[in-house]
């Protein structure tokens, strides 16, 4: 037991190392498409030039990978107000990992994953965590991004539980409020179906 423990340590030592250098060197050679983005956008948009997002990552503190607060392989971080979710992971210890940029839960599922489902990968994860582990989720991710697998567009969850907040349509939000009154008549076994709406003005009920 005494062994594992070491050997865990001692990976988690090299995996933090690996960020570290990984990083560094993706930062170097991104630099000339960053500084083309920056003035493209500085250009087009007075807004500001990074989209900032509070998340969650490590013993729920916000991050970044350069600094160590951020891994490129673990749990995903969770958004600031996705309660059901931090509080799913405190179950399985994902919450006292590194948050990554992909993870084991992002393979099974991503953004179809209901919230416990989602928090059992995370916690499989901090359980499998070793390099071969990690390789194995890195490989899986490309070949998911490339097919676009479990990627629900506009939402970050595509189950009742996903989410607190209310997603509305725009398009599906009436102009003024309407109340809509529909009244059955059965006549003869026929069924006469009437819809009224409530006058804004003199509050009577109007057939549609």
């Amino acid at each position: 037991m005494q062994n594992i423990e070491v050997i865990i340590v001692m990976y988690k030592i090299v995996k933090r190392i690996g960020d570290i250098i990984i990083s560094f060197i993706g930062m170097i050679m991104w630099s000339p498409v960053f500084i083309i983005l920056i003035i493209m956008i500085k250009t087009d948009s007075k807004g500001p030039i990074l989209f900032k997002q509070k998340r969650i990552g490590i013993h729920k503190s916000q991050f970044n990978i350069f600094i160590g607060q951020m891994s490129f392989i673990g749990p995903r971080p969770a958004l600031w107000n996705q309660y059901n979710l931090i509080e799913e992971r405190d179950k399985y210890g994902a919450n006292d990992v590194r948050p990554g940029l992909t993870g084991w839960a992002q393979i099974n599922g991503r953004d179809e994953l209901p919230i416990d489902v989602k928090a059992k990968f995370d916690g499989e994860y901090v359980r499998k965590m070793s390099f071969l582990f990690d390789c194995k989720c890195f490989f899986m991710t490309i070949f998911k991004v490339l097919k676009s697998d479990g990627v629900v567009e506009g939402l970050t969850n595509n189950t009742p539980a996903a989410d607190e907040s209310v997603r509305l349509d725009n398009n599906n939000i009436p102009e003024k409020p309407q109340v809509i009154v529909e009244v059955e008549e059965k006549q003869e076994n026929v069924t006469i179906c009437e819809t009224y709406e409530k006058s804004e003005n003199s509050g009577e009920l109007i057939a549609k």
